[in-house]
């Protein structure tokens, strides 16, 4: 679903940071 993938993107984000 959509909320999967965004929440895949947050995750990243977060591990970016």
């Amino acid at each position: 679903v959509i909320i999967q993938e965004l929440q895949s993107g947050l995750k990243e984000l977060i591990l970016d940071k």
